[in-house]
């Protein structure tokens, strides 16, 4: 016997599964979309006003090129106004600092005219309440002892500070003559001892 029922035809079967496949498709795009929004959305916006981190001294600031500075030139010095040399050794590479008060005929000077004051010297920054000097020296600093010949002697010789040629710091007994020639030749370019430990513990090895 034949049945009644009827066949649903192959068309509307696949017209319903292109609907639920548009379906899906929208609602995974819409869900996408939205997640993307809320993402960047979250992100903070950047700014290409970046501040200068050359805030430790606002009035004194480097310029780009020979070292030339610029400031204030109505600041001027007071009796109050602290003093730093930096002096910096370029054989040992060492920089040691002096600080003074500004005393004297210093007190009213502006930057230009301390620059004339202390022709030597270049003004690293300037300010009423401290004011930074700099000077490169070529040999050693006032750290080192330095063995040279004294007149047929050992002398031990230093650097004052602010002086570039060492001076006689002590004399010795110890004729030169007698040293080994390894002692003789590095006494003669100068023999530099780094704290007076060692330095005594030198002068008795070339002494017994």
């Amino acid at each position: 016997m034949f049945s009644n029922k009827r066949r649903k035809p192959k068309g509307v079967l696949i017209f319903i599964l292109v609907g639920i496949l548009l379906l899906a498709s929208g609602y995974i795009y819409g869900y996408l979309f939205t997640k993307k929004s809320v993402i960047n959305n979250g992100r903070p916006e950047q700014s290409d006003n970046i501040p200068s981190q050359n805030t430790l001294f606002p009035s004194y600031n480097e310029m780009e090129g020979d070292g030339v500075y610029e400031t204030d030139t109505d600041q001027t010095i007071t009796k109050d106004t602290r003093l730093k040399f930096l002096h910096i050794y370029k054989r040992c590479g060492h920089e040691v600092v002096e600080e003074s008060t500004a005393e004297g005929s210093l007190v009213g000077l502006n930057v230009h005219e301390l620059e004339q004051y202390y022709g030597d010297w270049d003004v690293i920054y300037f300010s009423v309440e401290e004011v930074l000097l700099m000077q490169h020296f070529q040999g050693y600093c006032p750290k080192h002892y330095i063995i040279m010949d004294n007149n047929g002697y050992v002398g031990i010789y230093k650097n004052k500070l602010g002086k570039e040629q060492p001076e006689l710091f002590r004399e010795t007994s110890i004729p030169i003559n007698i040293l080994p020639e390894d002692f003789k030749r590095q006494i003669r370019g100068g023999l530099v001892v780094d704290d007076e430990y060692h330095l005594d513990l030198l002068l008795e090895d070339i002494g017994s």
